[in-house]
């Protein structure tokens, strides 16, 4: 959980090329709170999925806005192909 490539930190990084980022309710909390813009917000965050693309990694996003726990066997079917 939390490793650092390049000059991000994700979530979780699977067999060293897939990473996985869990965004709960609070991912877009400068936004919620006027510290950015949805614009601004967003192109960082493609930049950051482009940038570590870039590298060589598969980034998958898993949105949860009501920070419900995950359900790991789904999460776990949709990856299989690639793990």
């Amino acid at each position: 959980l939390n490793t650092k490539i390049s000059d991000f930190y994700v979530d979780i990084l699977v067999d060293n090329k897939i990473i996985v980022e869990y965004n709960g309710g609070g991912h877009r909390l400068k936004v919620f709170f006027g510290k950015e813009t949805d614009e601004s917000f967003d192109e960082k965050e493609k930049n950051r999925i482009e940038h570590l693309n870039n590298l060589g990694y598969k980034v998958f996003v898993v949105n949860n806005k009501k920070n419900l726990k995950p359900d790991f066997k789904s999460l776990k079917e949709s990856f299989s192909i690639y793990i």
